[in-house]
């Protein structure tokens, strides 16, 4: 059973750089099908309108 003083809610973090990067890598792969996402195509590159 949970202790109800733990907290489970969000958390604000404040990340720059390779650590912000890495951080939302994490969450990424922790709450997506990436290779799901990546066969939908919403990654691929798309030209600039003319």
């Amino acid at each position: 059973m949970r202790d109800p003083t733990d907290s489970v809610g969000p958390h604000r973090e404040q990340l720059t750089g390779d650590e912000a990067h890495e951080r939302v890598r994490a969450m990424l792969a922790e709450t997506v099908d990436t290779e799901l996402w990546h066969a939908s195509g919403c990654c691929r590159r798309r030209r600039p309108p003319r």
